[in-house]
């Protein structure tokens, strides 16, 4: 795709759903694939000519496994004058090896094949503590 499309493609989506006011600080998620890179771009590029005028940080948050090079993505944040902040977690451990008192391991299931009632059970398990016992999602209809 262009880089002219592209921008036209996002003007058009912040315009018809009004997602950008004058003075905003706009985070992206960079997670280095190119999606979160072209949006990055875009965005970027966007504030040399959109009538509101905002700023841009990029973010990227290490899943605390292995050890990740984000240089290249330093490197472009860089050369588009974006602010770069890589959040260190521990996510990737408990999302991938810890194991949750919920009938299953989520170490053997891929999270893509959960069902809806188990993806409700191990969200309801994470959020305990931070709302309460109710968890925070409410029910698994509600969130379907």
């Amino acid at each position: 795709m262009k880089t002219q499309k592209l921008l036209s493609y996002v003007r058009r989506a912040v315009d018809d759903y009004n997602m950008i006011d004058e003075g905003d600080k706009i985070a992206v998620g960079v997670s280095g694939g190119k999606d979160s890179i072209a949006m990055l771009y875009a965005l970027a590029e966007m504030r040399r000519f959109y009538p509101k005028k905002y700023d841009i940080e990029a973010i990227t948050v290490s899943l605390g496994l292995g050890n990740p090079d984000y240089s290249s993505i330093q490197k472009l944040c860089d050369e588009l004058g974006v602010h770069y902040t890589v959040v260190d977690t521990q996510i990737g451990e408990i999302v991938f090896f810890r194991r949750f008192d919920v009938g299953f391991s989520l170490d053997v299931i891929p999270l893509r094949r959960l069902n809806q009632e188990r993806v409700f059970k191990v969200a309801q398990i994470l959020s305990d503590g931070v709302r309460g016992n109710s968890g925070f999602f409410g029910s698994p209809k509600g969130i379907f």
